[in-house]
């Protein structure tokens, strides 16, 4: 498998550090960048396209964050998202389990799936795959 880049965008550390740790424990070659809200994360990819940098292989996003959430975060890169020549695999990690965020995240089509956290090994190595 190639090296992976993931783009984690969540408020809570202790999430941050659970997610970081499946991650880890799953043994692939991955780099994970973390961001604490929708803005830091678009910031960061306009840095990343502006420059030789990497885009992230994959997104991991939150729903409820201060600043910017990750609708907003999705409003944003929906309009962007043709610019990267690639697909960005993006997959909404939420402790919500509303019917309706479910079908909302459902209307953005780039939008991989909706997992309820914690993100699990089993899951994380699916995301794999599907690279």
């Amino acid at each position: 498998m190639e090296h992976v880049n993931i783009l984690l965008v969540e408020d809570d550390p202790i999430t941050t550090i659970l997610t970081k740790k499946v991650i880890k424990g799953c043994n692939a070659d991955t780099d994970v960048i973390c961001t604490k809200n929708g803005q830091e994360a678009l910031d960061y990819i306009s840095t990343q396209e502006d420059g030789n940098l990497v885009l992230p292989d994959i997104i991991l996003l939150d729903l409820n964050m201060p600043v910017l959430d990750g609708w907003g975060f999705l409003d944003s890169f929906k309009k962007t998202i043709h610019k990267y020549g690639r697909e960005v695999a993006l997959y909404i990690c939420s402790s919500s389990t509303a019917p309706r965020d479910i079908l909302k995240a459902s209307e953005y089509k780039f939008v991989r799936e909706f997992i309820s956290k914690p993100l699990k090994p089993e899951k994380f190595m699916d995301m794999l795959k599907l690279l």
